[in-house]
């Protein structure tokens, strides 16, 4: 064909124009089109993104073949095109002329090649894409994205159109002619799904191609094929996620490496991945080597390698599938079948285990070379995955053999996931029902598995398409299905539908789907239906009129005559007592009467029980009332409802009357069966309970005084208590406080007269008579605790309530009893003080040295003291102290005639109390208190002062000695009165910069008494000791050297209210000292010093005159 082209080329060109127009024509009537695609073009790498990804039970498929071949010789052939991929010489394509390849017989194609995929026919098409790629020398965009055509292999053809391209440019040393390259991608899933086209040999025609130039010359690096890879949906197969990423990514001679990335990748979380890739890559070849693609795992890099496609030498031009020739696997389905195609690999390549990661979610690979020239333009994984697997089965809880209309249907259906390591999200029953069917409300019951119980949440149902949705697994809810893993339990739900009959017998299916979403991929999980139940239906009969019968029965469930707090059962029924006729909607309310209290979950229709609330079941309870429906009674037909109540105490000795309304849709009257069960008479019971009123302490102390307070009373509602009374004999420790006694807070005398109470023989007596009511009775009476209680230091006080049943037997008594717990009151010891100004205070300040101050030490003997052989009263006061005298005073202010004795020199004081009939209790509860009139002793300084004034003032505790225990009291302080300072400063009288050194002081007070004695240091100063506050006399005792002595002491006034004076002191050099203290004092000794001098000088001169 081609040789009779170019010999007529102008009519052939003439011919093929005309063809072509009348293909555009009648395309429609001979070629399928894919549609309009507007093709993206990009220059980008791409393999960021897959372009398919799928989770599914099946199988990953590839081909291509070579569109562009060479002119040569029959040998050349040989060797060049099918030499196995080890033989190298002479098998690269720029040793040849070029020349297109077409196979297809086809006069309106340029180039064509026809290849085979293994596809099964059990299979079915999930998704499959085809690439095409060429070099773009002279190509502009418009031709390197036109269609070609795409013919399956029953012989349906279509116009296919890339939807998306790569191209570039970079390849070197005539790779691509001129370096450039184009790579095309279109989906063809619909097109082997419209022609039903699986497994055979495909056609791909008109691969753009340029035809002009060095296109076709010698020398030159060239190529033209196709690739195509399918994903089909096989259950035969293992489940896999099939992931495609494609793109345009080039390495020329001596680039080196190239790192990418493939992201959002799928893999089953753990077992054996089984990974496989098909590659398609275009311009590599048999002769250059050095092109490798490796996996980036366990820190290293594994070269991605089989026996076809050798470790440096992957793109080899080879299209093999698991280390096979494709057209040695499948012969005679290729055309050409080269085993060097030129530039064209398609290669199906089994990993090893571990290139790729259970749960990986991206693969790092890179792309390598040093002497090849190549372009990578697909990589499809497939690895063994989990998806979920949702299984349903349905049956027909307690089927018959056929059903009346009207019947009620219980449908079960079990749901399950069955795939390992899956889960499936927002999962959900639906349920199409038949329009004979019809749901009945609230019926949906989640029998085992997640949220079992029953469900309204998770259940919708609409009545126009007759779709109930149940929203199944773990955290199902309201508006969302919940999660099903493999090892999610087994969800059985039930339903009910009531069944319309027709005027013959008829066939009721019914058929359910499970849906869900795969949590790995987000993508839909296949829908799979239940199988298929059917429920045969008897066609509608007309009925006569029934008659309704009704009666009611009660038993005391406890057996014998019926008793408060018995339990009695009512049993009602209602019967339709006519043959072969129905009575609708039969319905039975019934209010309970007073005087009982229906006991929970006692509810049963037929033996069978029944919730107490509203809901699916057929009978409820509310607000005291009891309502049932039976539905419809047939002819003969008979329903029982039963439940059980409490007798109340109030019904003691009544009958309680119970009518029940039985009625029906088919008739306006109603029954009204009524029982009647009389209650024996009730016994009352005793309650009582003792108490101390008002306990604010928990322990009592001898002649306290305190109220018992006993409550008693029949506790049971309507029952009787004949003779009901009560007793308390008190016991030792405590005695009667006479005329205390009351009942209900009314006063009581003690004597045996009309009134309810009486005490005789230390026996508190109360009588209540025969008591009917459950009120309670309180009686109240004091006692004061005697000395007697502290021989055990514990009163338990118990009394005794009695009475009689209706039949005059006795109850059991009830002794309520109540302990108090009693001791001696412990000894103590107050001490206060108090000065001129301040009254009883913890801490006193006096203001001068010989202010007086008294310490007040109060002494409670408590009333422990029978048994003492000696008190004593002491109190040890500080040696800067002087005691001026003692007085001793009972509580209430009067003078107790003792003798103290105080030790001057240790200044103690101590009082030895006398006992009075040889022991010591008249000191019980008594308080005496001994005051100590003190002051300061005369000879205090103020060294002493100063220590005591450091640690808060002078301190003070008081004792009280029992024998060898010793009490002691709080401690009391008296603070000393301030004390002062000041500082004199030496100076120089012409120069005050000049500070004078060695100057000595005497400090002297009024009494003539040096106290202190001061010596300026280099700085001219002298700070005196702390001082008593009042006037001394500062004496210089020896002037610096080179200086007079001051002639005159100074007067100094120390006070307290400034901590440290400052005196400046002035010497002159054989001249009198004088003191600058500051003030009017320096400008007397001025005004003074000048008159003597001046009558000194008057009298001087004049006596002079007399002599001469």
């Amino acid at each position: 064909m081609h040789s009779r082209i170019k010999e007529n080329k102008k009519i052939l060109n003439v011919f093929i124009v005309v063809m072509s127009l009348f293909l555009l024509l009648s395309q429609y009537q001979f070629l399928s089109s894919i549609g309009k695609v507007s093709a993206a073009v990009t220059d980008d790498e791409g393999f960021d993104n897959p372009t398919y990804q799928s989770i599914h039970k099946g199988d990953m498929y590839s081909t291509g073949n070579v569109n562009l071949g060479i002119k040569a010789t029959e040998a050349q052939k040989k060797t060049a095109l099918y030499s196995d991929i080890t033989y190298t010489y002479a098998t690269t394509p720029n040793g040849y002329t070029r020349e297109l390849i077409d196979v297809d017989d086809d006069p309106t194609t340029t180039n064509s090649s026809k290849a085979y995929i293994p596809v099964p026919e059990d299979a079915e098409i999930e998704w499959a894409g085809l690439y095409w790629s060429s070099t773009r020398y002279e190509l502009t965009q418009q031709q390197y994205v036109a269609p070609i055509k795409f013919t399956t292999p029953v012989g349906k053809s279509f116009q296919v159109k890339p939807s998306n391209t790569y191209y570039g440019s970079g390849l070197l040393y005539g790779f691509g002619i001129d370096g450039t390259y184009y790579s095309n991608y279109a989906d063809v899933t619909k097109p082997l799904q419209s022609s039903n086209s699986k497994g055979g040999s495909y056609t791909v025609a008109n691969i753009p191609y340029p035809n002009t130039n060095l296109a076709y010359n010698y020398g030159y690096y060239s190529f033209a094929g196709w690739y195509m890879l399918v994903i089909t949906k096989d259950k035969s197969k293992t489940r896999k996620a099939f992931t495609v990423y494609d793109g345009g990514l080039k390495r020329a001679t001596g680039s080196g490496e190239k790192e990418f990335t493939v992201k959002n990748f799928l893999a089953s979380k753990n077992g054996d991945l089984d990974p496989k890739v098909s590659v398609f890559a275009v311009q590599g070849d048999r002769y250059w080597q050095g092109d490798k693609l490796s996996v980036h795992t366990d820190n290293t890099w594994k070269e991605v390698t089989d026996k076809l496609n050798p470790t440096g030498n992957i793109f080899n031009s080879t299209i093999s599938e698991y280390e096979e020739h494709m057209r040695d696997k499948y012969p005679g389905t290729f055309n050409p079948d080269y085993k060097n195609n030129l530039g064209i690999d398609a290669d199906l390549i089994r990993l090893p285990a571990g290139y790729i990661k259970p749960g990986q979610r991206e693969i790092k690979l890179k792309a390598y070379t040093t002497k090849d020239d190549y372009v990578l333009n697909t990589l499809a994984f497939a690895v063994n995955a989990t998806a979920p697997e949702l299984v349903i089965d349905k049956e027909v809880v307690d089927a018959k053999e056929k059903y009346e209309p009207g019947d009620e249907v219980t449908y079960r259906l079990r749901v399950k996931n069955i795939e390992p390591n899956s889960s499936s999200v927002d999962t959900k029953i639906e349920d199409v029902l038949d329009s004979r069917l019809e749901f009945v409300p609230n019926s949906v019951k989640i029998i085992s598995g997640p949220n079992a119980g029953n469900q309204t949440e998770q259940v919708d149902y609409d009545v126009k398409t007759r779709k109930l949705t149940i929203r199944i697994g773990e955290g199902a809810n309201a508006s969302k299905g919940g999660n099903y893993t493999d090892k999610t339990p087994e969800t059985t739900v039930e339903f009910k539908a009531k069944l319309k009959g027709e005027k013959v017998e008829t066939e009721v299916p019914n058929t359910a789907v499970v849906q869900g979403i795969d949590e790995l991929t987000g993508s839909k999980v296949e829908d799979n239906s239940s199988n298929k139940v059917v429920v045969k239906v008897l066609p509608e009969r007309e009925e006569k009129p029934g008659k309704l019968v009704a009666t009611k029965l009660a038993k005391d469930i406890n057996g014998g005559t019926l008793k408060v707090g018995d339990k009695l059962e009512y049993t009602i029924h209602a019967k339709n007592s006519v043959p072969d006729s129905l009575l609708k909607s039969v319905k039975l309310t019934d209010k309970l009467p007073e005087g009982v209290e229906y006991v929970p979950n006692t509810l049963k229709i037929n033996g069978k029980e029944q919730t107490d609330v509203e809901d699916e079941d057929h009978v409820h309870i509310k607000d005291g009332t009891i309502y049932a429906h039976f539905g419809d009674l047939k002819g003969e037909g008979e329903k029982a409802i039963t439940f059980e109540v409490v007798v109340k105490p109030e019904m003691a000795n009544k009958k309680i009357k119970n009518i029940a309304i039985v009625e029906t849709d088919s008739s306006k009257d109603k029954e009204k069966p009524e029982v009647e069960t009389p209650v024996d008479p009730l016994s009352g019971q005793l309650e009582s309970k003792k108490e101390i009123v008002d306990k604010r302490q928990e322990k009592f102390h001898v002649n306290d005084e305190f109220e018992y307070q006993i409550k008693v009373r029949n506790k049971v509602e309507n029952g009787l208590i004949k003779d009901m009374h009560l007793m308390d004999k008190l016991p030792e420790g405590v005695e009667y406080v006479a005329g205390s006694m009351k009942l209900n807070g009314k006063r009581m005398t003690d004597a045996i007269d009309e009134d309810e109470g009486s005490y005789e023989d230390n026996t508190i007596k109360v009588n209540f008579g025969d008591v009917l009511d459950t009120e309670e009775r309180t009686v109240t009476f004091k006692v004061k605790v005697t000395q007697d209680a502290l021989k055990k230091k514990e009163i338990e006080n118990i009394a005794v309530v009695e009475g009689k049943t209706p039949d005059n037997e006795d109850l059991p008594p009830q002794k309520p009893n109540v302990k108090t717990n009693v001791e001696a009151k412990e000894p103590k010891v107050r001490k206060m003080v108090s000065d001129a100004d301040e009254k009883e205070v913890e801490k006193a300040t006096l203001q001068s040295v010989g202010e007086e101050f008294t310490w007040h030490v109060n002494y409670n003997f408590g009333n422990d003291v029978m048994n003492l052989e000696k008190v004593v009263l002491q109190d040890d006061l500080e040696d800067v102290l002087t005691v001026l005298q003692v007085r001793l005073v009972n509580s209430d202010g009067e003078e107790i005639e003792v003798i103290p004795q105080i030790d001057e020199q240790l200044k103690k004081v101590s009082i030895e109390l006398p006992k009075q009939d040889r022991n010591y209790t008249y000191l019980a509860n008594q308080s005496y208190t001994m005051h100590i009139k003190s002051r300061l002793n005369a000879n205090v300084n103020a060294d002493i002062l100063t220590k005591y004034n450091v640690n808060d003032g002078i301190p003070n505790k008081a004792e009280l000695l029992f024998d060898q225990k010793k009490i002691v009291s709080n401690e009391v302080f008296v603070v000393p009165p301030t004390l002062g300072k000041f500082e004199i400063e030496k100076v120089d009288a012409n120069d005050e910069n000049i500070k004078l050194e060695g100057a000595v002081f005497q400090v002297i007070d009024k009494g003539g008494k040096v106290v202190s004695e001061l010596t300026t240091d280099k700085n001219g100063v002298a700070i005196s000791n702390p001082l008593l506050v009042g006037k001394y006399m500062l004496k210089e005792v020896q002037a610096p050297v080179g200086y007079m002595l001051m002639k005159e002491p100074i007067e100094i006034h120390v006070t307290s209210d400034v901590s440290t004076k400052k005196i400046k002191i002035v010497n002159h050099k054989n001249e009198w000292i004088i003191p600058e203290t500051g003030g009017i004092g320096t400008i007397v000794f001025y005004v003074i010093g000048g008159i003597l001098m001046f009558i000194t000088s008057f009298f001087f001169f004049r006596k002079r005159k007399i002599m001469k």
